[in-house]
Order: structure tokens, then sequence, then C-alpha cells
């Protein structure tokens, strides 16, 4: 998982551990920086550091049912899912579970 750390010279950089070994809110690392080492304060995540997966792409939903109200479809009228996200807000919305 990605946990995101702040250097001395206020920059943000994300690093990657195990869950089991993250480092603590407030713990203070020594990394390899482009100018050598730095230190580095872990911070509290932004919702944009948690990861995604990589292989995550938009896709036609050909399981749920065509032209629901209020959200994008293709010319079919198939749901278009954006995000995992956006996949589990459509069926909890509709009152849909996945398989």
């Amino acid at each position: 998982m990605r946990y995101e750390f702040r250097t001395e010279r206020s920059k943000i950089i994300e690093l990657e551990f195990p869950m089991s070994e993250a480092p603590d809110l407030g713990d203070v690392l020594i990394v390899d920086g482009p100018q050598g080492k730095m230190r580095a304060t872990r911070i509290v995540s932004s919702p944009a550091a948690v990861h995604v997966a990589k292989d995550w792409v938009p896709f036609v939903s050909h399981r749920l049912p065509r032209h629901l109200h209020g959200e994008k479809c293709d010319s079919h009228g198939r749901p278009i899912v954006s995000t995992k996200r956006d996949q589990d807000r459509i069926c909890k919305k509709f009152g849909y579970e996945l398989e």
C-alpha cells in the first residue's frame, strides 16, 4: 500500500509498504532522494494516494441492466463503469450486489 511522507523541503512523496509494516503517523524515515539521503515524515495520506489498481480501465458492464437513469451508457445502453468506486456506487444506488 502507498503511504505519503513530507520531506524536509516540504515535498510530498509516496512510498510503498506492506500494511503490516507501515510506519506510524509522525514516524521519520531516512530515504534516498535525488540529492542524497533525506528525512521524510509520515503524514495522513490524501485520497489520491490510496492505491488504485494500475490495470483498472473503464469498461462497459454486461451484467447491469441497460439504460440506467442518470448513468453514462454506451450506444447500446450498457452502463460505462469508470472506477471501482463508480461500480460500487452504481450497485448500491440500484440495489445490485457483485457476485
